[in-house]
C-alpha cells in the first residue's frame, strides 16, 4: 500500500516487474481511482498483481459497479469517512453499505479504517 507517486517514480513498468519478481500479490493506492489508472493497470495484469480499489460510505451505485469491475483480489471498503485511528466502535450503516457491495461484487470485501482492535476487527467481520 502506498501512494502514486511512490510507484511512478519508479516507472510503471519497472514497478509492476519488480513487484511481481518479489512476491507482491497486489497493492492497494488510494490516491490512484481506476479511472486513471491507465498503464499502471495494464502492466500490473500482464504481471498477475491485483489491483485493489477502494470504496467508500459516499460510494454511488454506480461507483460500486465501476470498481467491483475493475478491481481484482478484494474490495477494500473504508468504513467510514475522516482519518482512521483508533476507534471503539465502528461507524453506522456498515452492513446496509457491505451488503450493498456484495450484490454487486464477486470478490470479497475487507473492511478497513478505524479497525483498531479486536472488538473492531470482529464486528467488522460479522458485516462482512
Amino acid at each position: 500500500m502506498g501512494y502514486a507517486n511512490s510507484f511512478l517514480a519508479m516507472g510503471q513498468v519497472a514497478f509492476a516487474k519488480t513487484a511481481a519478481s518479489v512476491g507482491v500479490d497486489g497493492v492497494i493506492i488510494p490516491d490512484l481511482p481506476p479511472e486513471v489508472s491507465g498503464q499502471l493497470k495494464v502492466y500490473a495484469d500482464q504481471k498477475g498483481l491485483d489491483m485493489i480499489y477502494l470504496l467508500a460510505p459516499t460510494s454511488t451505485e454506480k461507483r460500486i459497479q465501476i470498481i467491483t469491475e475493475r478491481s481484482r483480489g478484494f474490495i477494500y471498503y473504508i468504513s467510514l469517512l475522516g482519518t482512521t485511528g483508533v476507534r471503539t466502535s465502528l461507524a453506522g450503516g456498515i452492513g446496509k453499505k457491505v451488503a450493498a457491495i456484495k450484490q454487486t461484487a464477486k470478490l470479497p470485501e475487507l473492511v478497513g479504517y478505524g479497525i483498531s482492535g479486536p472488538e473492531t476487527a470482529k464486528n467488522a467481520a460479522e458485516k462482512s
